[in-house]
């Protein structure tokens, strides 16, 4: 909430985090969303946005769509949430995205251990 409080009102707020997660202008230029092509985003923005490594994983891991699994492909709609809600409160709408983001991270979490076991 701080990285985003400094760009104005919540619709300043908005345009500034869809500017900053573009890939114009940055290291490694890509408009496929895979794990690996949105890992690199945000670990260009980490230290501007002030994230540790595993809140970096969380985010990302978290926004993987569980039907292209295998193929690590990111939801940008589970992406964007991160960064289009205002984590103020704890209204209902934070509490719902809080309780998705667990139960997505445990699934993610089981699935790679069926997958990892089926592998070795």
């Amino acid at each position: 909430m701080k990285w985003k409080k400094k760009f104005g009102d919540l619709e300043k707020q908005e345009k500034a985090v869809q500017l900053k997660l573009k890939n114009e202008g940055a290291s490694f230029v890509s408009n496929i969303h895979n794990v690996k092509t949105i890992m690199i985003k945000m670990l260009e923005l980490q230290d501007e946005i002030g994230l540790s490594n595993d809140e970096v994983t969380i985010i990302v891991y978290t926004s993987l769509d569980l039907d292209w699994f295998n193929s690590m492909l990111v939801l940008a709609s589970e992406f964007s949430k991160w960064f289009n809600l205002n984590f103020e409160g704890e209204d209902r709408d934070e509490l719902d995205f809080q309780d998705d983001k667990l139960l997505i991270w445990q699934s993610i979490v089981h699935y790679s251990s069926l997958l990892l076991n089926s592998i070795l």
